[in-house]
């Protein structure tokens, strides 16, 4: 028996066949399947399992929103709504499937790592309101968790994200672990900043003293360049480069082709990305969490959705319908933040894609 979260209290009839009829052709049991409702029940039961169980389930899903939802969740699986059994055999596949124990914040063991009257200080991303959009937290904070094993400290992360440190590590080795374990994963940043933070006051003060120092840093403007930006983009299925990206403004042009892209400002799904050509106006292309219903040169998957791409997820569904919807429409599909591991899934997609990121083969 299927175990069932939310106000749905048995799934339909032709679900629970589907379901059945997969499990029993070998595919693996989901730790639960949750259905989306109008009165988003599932979402508050979904919040109520803990986070590292998550990913075992599978949603069934009649909107996109539902999807964003589910990805946001961390939810491992997903079919949209009427079911196929092909659509719930890649669903219970994705959430069986194996993966790295994520890393969460833990705020109780900033108080280990903060003896009375010693200094502090918080390690976090330089342009964090970016990388949140274009990576997602949890890839933050497991890059700060491997940062906390390299120096040798406790994983005391907050939810910034930022790890907290007791002042011993020098800036020197806290830089320099940051370039080698970015380099190591093929993880795009601009580096780390160090932020001092106020020394606490009494004995559960630590985490709110960090978070005002947070709050209230400023500091320097990062620089694209010294991290190797601007990065290329490329076409598929051609594989021929069409532009380059950056988190901050670049005059970087090569090609007579080509543009250079940068986010102008936030919207609602992520950003407005300004693309400059060397010759011809600029144009603009906006991050979407769905099909989009103006014409235009190309649409952007978010880069913290496109970090999970594989068949069977949310956002695996997402982005197929996405490509579907493009390519009716006759643009292109911009999938960053390519991992590894997502490639063949993008490969199997329709239309014409632009992509970036580190599963590019070769860069190109």
């Amino acid at each position: 028996m299927i175990r069932v979260l939310g106000a749905v209290a048995a799934p339909a009839a032709s679900l629970a066949g589907v379901l059945e009829r997969a499990v029993a052709g070998g595919a693996p049991a989901p730790a639960w399947v949750a259905v989306e409702d109008p009165d988003d029940a599932w979402i508050r039961a979904i919040a109520g399992v803990p986070a590292v169980e998550r990913c075992r389930g599978v949603v069934a899903a009649s909107t996109e929103g539902a999807l964003v939802a589910a990805a946001r969740l961390g939810v491992g699986g997903a079919l949209w709504l009427p079911p196929s059994l092909a659509g719930a055999v890649a669903a219970l596949e994705a959430a069986a499937a194996p993966g790295a124990v994520p890393a969460y914040p833990d705020a109780w063991l900033a108080d280990l790592v903060a003896p009375p009257g010693r200094e502090l200080v918080a390690v976090s991303w330089v342009h964090r309101s970016f990388w949140r959009c274009q990576l997602g937290e949890q890839e933050m904070v497991a890059l700060l968790a491997a940062l906390a094993q390299d120096l040798g400290v406790l994983p005391a992360l907050l939810p910034w994200p930022a790890l907290i440190l007791e002042a011993g590590p020098s800036e020197k080795a806290i830089h320099g672990a940051w370039r080698r374990l970015t380099g190591e994963r093929n993880l795009p940043s601009e580096g780390a900043e160090l932020i001092p933070c106020e020394r606490r006051q009494g004995h559960c003060g630590v985490v709110a003293a960090v978070m005002r120092s947070l709050a209230e840093w400023s500091g320097p403007p990062p620089d694209p360049a010294s991290w190797g930006f601007p990065r290329p983009v490329h076409e598929l299925p051609s594989g021929q480069r069409v532009g380059w990206w950056s988190p901050g403004d670049s005059g970087f042009l090569t090609g007579e082709r080509e543009w250079v892209a940068t986010p102008a400002e936030p919207s609602e799904a992520g950003f407005r990305w300004r693309l400059r050509p060397r010759d011809g106006p600029e144009f603009g292309v906006d991050d979407s969490l769905g099909p989009v219903g103006s014409a235009g040169a190309a649409t952007r998957v978010p880069g913290w959705l496109a970090a999970s791409l594989g068949a069977g997820g949310p956002a695996g569904l997402l982005v197929e319908r996405m490509a579907t919807a493009a390519l009716r429409q006759g643009i292109s599909l911009w999938v960053p933040n390519l991992r590894p591991g997502s490639l063949p899934f993008v490969l199997r997609l329709p239309g014409t894609l632009w992509v970036d990121g580190a599963g590019v083969p070769n860069g190109g």
